[in-house]
């Protein structure tokens, strides 16, 4: 009777302690471990993002007895794209690589809609906890990647020799962070926007200090440009708030649509001899690769090529030299890769080929709504800049860097959603402009 009574007591004490964590706890939680996740373990995102929305269920249904309500438009959008993906196992040139990938992928958008509805339904004191972790997170980890930077990435190298990873002799150690830059560049909009209205200036200034010292030691462009682009999108809808969302969408439908023609506009003004202009040594094997890639879609432009095929395409065998020389001669230029090494290192380009134009059309649907949301919804123009100019920078990296499918990167995509969302004010947007 007493194991009984005991028991009983434990049980309520634990049932207790869970009602007391709520969905602030779980989304500041994994805010605070976003960016030391990305510098020392990157492919880590992967499982923080399974374990927050895992978590944001059960605070759910624990404390409110039901589970996460989807944003409707967005989560039809995202289910009707998901159903295009296991379908297309049926016309796929490799049914394996669909069928493998499909479940994990289809798991991550409906765990990356569950996040996104749990940042924008936090209460007052959920969005407290939440806002104090992600910018304590963002200066810890700024902080961090600014040592690692400085120091040749000696920690990650440390971690790296401590589990018995290959040793990095032949390249440069820095070239370890990039992933950590990329999502840097992404993760530092809900660091600095919480800090900017929330009036805590010191972190406000660290936190601008980190992201530009890692911009200009990084030896990466994609994230600089990146931020680049979305700054500059950021102050285009300060000045002109009703306008520039639109000219955004226009721009977003132009470059969806005419996507699989600009690689072959490119090359064709930059030529085959010389140094093609600004475009750098890595900028050019992206232009090779992307031509490949739109070369395929024109093989199979409505459908495409099947879910995750990318891959499939070639194989090491398939690895060519080619070369691009200066106007005297010399050597500017040489690779030695396949085609279309693994993806295309460009989203829109992959969708493309993967799905078609059915695939690219929803994907620019998705966009699209997320445009009008913040349009629309969010009133104050600071707020409505900094949604768009995240989404400018998202899309931009997405455009010129890793395979959209890969498990961490779109774990760290659906983190920065819910991080954002939470970053703007309940109900829409309320704040005074």
């Amino acid at each position: 009777m007493k194991a009984m009574i005991g028991s009983r007591e434990n049980s309520t004490v634990a049932d207790s302690m869970i009602s007391r964590i709520h969905q602030g706890h779980v989304l500041g939680t994994a805010a605070f471990l976003t960016l030391p996740m990305a510098i020392f373990a990157p492919k880590g995102l992967a499982p923080l993002f399974a374990v927050a929305a895992v978590g944001a269920i059960a605070v759910a249904v624990t404390r409110d007895r039901k589970l996460p309500r989807l944003p409707r438009r967005l989560a039809t959008l995202l289910g009707v794209f998901a159903a295009l993906c296991g379908v297309s196992a049926l016309w796929s040139v490799s049914p394996e690589d669909t069928l493998s990938t499909f479940p994990s992928v289809a798991l991550t958008l409906l765990g990356g809609l569950v996040l996104v509805n749990t940042g924008s339904t936090m209460d007052l004191e959920e969005r407290d906890w939440f806002e104090g972790a992600v910018v304590a997170g963002g200066c810890a980890g700024f902080g961090l990647l600014v040592i690692e930077l400085l120091s040749g990435a000696s920690m990650t190298v440390w971690l790296r020799d401590l589990v018995g990873k290959p040793s990095i002799n032949a390249i440069n150690p820095v070239l370890l962070l990039n992933s950590a830059t990329t999502v840097a560049a992404l993760y530092v909009w809900p660091c600095v926007w919480v800090a900017w209205y929330r009036r805590w200036w010191l972190a406000f200034a660290g936190l601008l200090a980190g992201a530009l010292a890692c911009a200009f030691l990084a030896q990466a462009g994609a994230p600089f440009a990146g931020l680049a682009c979305g700054a500059v999108l950021f102050a285009a809808v300060v000045s002109g708030p009703r306008v520039v969302p639109a000219v955004f969408a226009a721009f977003l439908v132009a470059g969806v649509a005419t996507a699989p023609l600009i690689p072959g506009w490119v090359h064709t003004a930059v030529g085959d001899v010389g140094e093609p202009g600004p475009m750098s040594y890595s900028g050019y094997h992206r232009l090779i690769i992307w031509e490949a890639t739109a070369n395929h879609i024109r093989n199979r432009p409505v459908l495409g090529h099947g879910f995750d095929t990318a891959r499939a395409l070639y194989d090491s065998s398939d690895r060519r030299m080619n070369y691009r020389f200066r106007a005297d001669g010399t050597l500017w230029w040489k690779s030695h890769f396949e085609p279309i090494p693994l993806h295309p290192h460009n989203a829109i380009l992959q969708i493309w080929l993967e799905l078609g134009i059915v695939g690219a059309s929803m994907m620019l649907g998705m966009l699209l709504v997320i445009v009008a949301a913040v349009a629309v919804a969010v009133r104050n123009r600071l707020d409505k800049a900094f949604g768009l100019g995240v989404l400018g920078s998202a899309v931009f990296i997405s455009s010129v860097s890793f395979g959209i499918w890969q498990a961490w990167w779109m774990g760290a995509l659906a983190l920065l959603a819910a991080f954002c969302v939470g970053a703007l004010p309940p109900s829409g947007g309320q704040r005074p402009d």
